[in-house]
């Protein structure tokens, strides 16, 4: 084997290596970090300030349907500790698609874990997150909750109809069902109203 052949296969597996590294430290690591911070760390009340992606989503499906499998994405997060001052801290999470879209918003509050090595190291919960819009927003997920308390048992059934729906267009979007199940339940469903 000649030196040029050497260099060259050598280029070619660390070019391969360098691009798995960064794939891993892009997608991988934050999980990672996440559970060593949610183990040791202190829960505390947070602020979400700014939401930007933070690289590209992941899809799954064929060549005609798709949908998102998780979402990257940084926020700035104003952390509101049990003793002290409030301050500001970064945070970089795989969000899954419905938080993605519906209830990762600015002004938005949720728990978050604080590591006990430095109080900057934090790891979001989503799964906490309390929406403070009104019930005329388009956030579904609050609206639902908002209306259910001021609605009269004969508006009952149409926004128990419109949660269904939204429960079918989602199973839809993970590919749980077909286009044509899905027209199929939501003609029943509109049947009923």
């Amino acid at each position: 084997m000649n030196w040029s052949m050497a260099i060259s296969i050598l280029c070619f597996v660390g070019f391969f290596i360098a691009f798995g590294l960064i794939i891993f430290w892009v997608y991988g690591l934050t999980p990672i970090i996440h559970r060593i911070i949610k183990s040791n760390g202190t829960q505390a009340r947070a602020k979400i300030l700014e939401v930007r992606k933070a690289g590209w989503g992941w899809y799954a499906g064929g060549q005609y349907s798709q949908s998102l499998v998780f979402q990257p994405i940084k926020v700035k997060l104003e952390v509101h500790p049990n003793n002290g001052a409030p301050y500001i801290a970064h945070d970089r999470f795989n969000a899954k698609p419905k938080d993605y879209r519906e209830n990762i918003k600015p002004g938005v509050e949720m728990q978050v874990a604080v590591s006990s090595f430095s109080p900057q190291w934090v790891a979001s919960l989503p799964e906490t997150i309390v929406t403070t819009a009104p019930a005329w927003t388009n956030n579904s997920s609050s609206r639902k909750h908002a209306v259910k308390a001021s609605v009269n048992p004969m508006q009952q059934e149409d926004y128990d109809a419109s949660e269904k729906l939204e429960e079918l267009k989602d199973m839809l979007d993970s590919n749980l069902i077909t286009p044509q199940d899905y027209e199929k339940k939501k003609a029943e469903i509109l049947a009923k109203m």
